[in-house]
């Protein structure tokens, strides 16, 4: 009986330990994580080839009522002239959830009192919705001091600025 069951959940990737089961982990990345990656790291090749120092994953107080953590992790920071500046790096290749990602971030951002340049890539992104994000920061006194949208094709660009 044993072995009939052990047949069955090897075939499912689940073997049994002396204690409990133990399922194989895929090697395959998660496709849902394969986009977000993908901007992580363009945006990452940018900032080495600019030659800016930065830290990866850093993670800042928020508030916490308004969020469930009391701490938020951006893609990058960068030291500008003593100052750190966050870098939150969007990437999305379908049309999908673009909107709510924006509203999204848009929101969160209002309750965080830090620098932050959000760096769009991907097909998703046409500049329409660049335009629409750009303008209601620019129409909102509180982000319009502290966050900057850039285009993943401008952000080396934006990032030699810094050097200057």
């Amino acid at each position: 009986m044993t072995k009939i069951i052990n047949s069955i959940l090897s075939k499912h990737g689940v073997t049994l330990g002396k204690k409990k089961p133990v399922t194989k982990k895929s090697t395959k990345p998660n496709p849902i994580n394969v986009g977000g990656k993908q901007g992580e790291d363009l945006a990452e090749n940018d900032i080495i080839r600019s030659g800016l120092s930065f830290r990866r994953q850093p993670k800042v107080d928020v508030p916490a009522q308004f969020f469930e953590e009391k701490r938020k992790t951006f893609d990058f920071s960068i030291n500008h002239n003593g100052e750190q500046i966050y870098i939150e790096a969007k990437y999305q290749r379908v049309d999908g959830s673009v909107k709510d990602k924006i509203a999204g971030l848009i929101w969160g951002l209002r309750f965080i009192d830090k620098k932050v340049v959000v760096v769009l890539n991907g097909q998703a992104f046409k500049d329409k919705y660049v335009k629409v994000m750009v303008n209601r920061i620019q129409s909102d006194e509180h982000l319009n001091e502290r966050i900057k949208v850039v285009k993943g094709s401008d952000f080396y660009s934006y990032l030699t600025t810094l050097n200057n």
